[in-house]
């Protein structure tokens, strides 16, 4: 089953590299800056707004924030040690695209708070770094 949803994922993200081609001569998307920061620093990173590089560079699948503000929405929220579980292991940093910053931020302050504070050293084109 992991298979065949990594399967479809590889499948969709190569289809979007052609089709982003088209969109941005520099492929400058939200996804590919997160791919290439999660590749360059394996285990150390999550962004939630981009599970797909996740599963593409490290091979595994991280907490997708749509899914965990969903659940906060309709009353179930996620597990705190469920939701850590699913982390890296050492984890430093979490990026999240300036655009959507507001949104879901309020169940990744309730999940892991110390990881709320914004990191002025890190500075990406598509995203905010956030660090204990």
């Amino acid at each position: 089953q992991h298979a065949a949803v990594s399967g479809a994922a590889i499948i969709i993200a190569l289809s979007l590299g052609s089709a982003s081609a088209k969109w941005s001569a520099r492929r400058d998307t939200t996804l590919v800056e997160a791919y290439s920061v999660v590749s360059a620093d394996l285990g150390r990173w999550y962004f939630p707004f981009d599970p797909l590089a996740h599963l593409l560079a490290e091979g595994k699948f991280r907490p997708n924030i749509d899914v965990i503000h969903s659940y906060a929405t309709s009353r179930v929220p996620v597990d705190e040690s469920a939701f850590r579980s699913a982390l890296p292991e050492n984890l430093r940093y979490i990026a999240v695209p300036p655009s959507v910053s507001e949104w879901g931020v309020g169940e990744l302050s309730r999940l892991i708070p110390e990881y709320m504070h914004r990191d002025p050293q890190l500075r990406y084109a598509k995203h905010f770094v956030f660090s204990r």
